[in-house]
């Protein structure tokens, strides 16, 4: 499951370059597994995926330097080793 949310994660991050907060990444993570609409995830469902993004999944991520990680601000985007992960996913 982690290894999963890792991967879509960062398909969401190659495909969408932008910023994100880690709560609306969390949405719409949920929201492609569950395949529905953003605004019909669950609240507890989204903050399980919050915590392991935060504590789990970003930290790990961030460490590859596959992704750009503010834990402060809880803000994440694409870091400068994404592109090789491409063919991966």
């Amino acid at each position: 499951m982690a290894e999963e949310l890792r991967r879509e994660t960062l398909r969401l991050l190659l495909n969408q370059s932008e910023e994100w907060d880690v709560s609306s990444l969390a949405t719409e993570l949920v929201a492609r597994e569950s395949d529905i609409q953003p605004s019909d995830v669950g609240e507890e469902h989204q903050k399980r995926v919050v915590v392991a993004l935060l504590h789990r999944d970003l930290p790990k991520l961030a460490d590859a330097d596959v992704v750009e990680f503010d834990f402060e601000n809880e803000r994440v985007t694409t870091g400068d080793h994404i592109d090789d992960l491409d063919p991966l996913l």
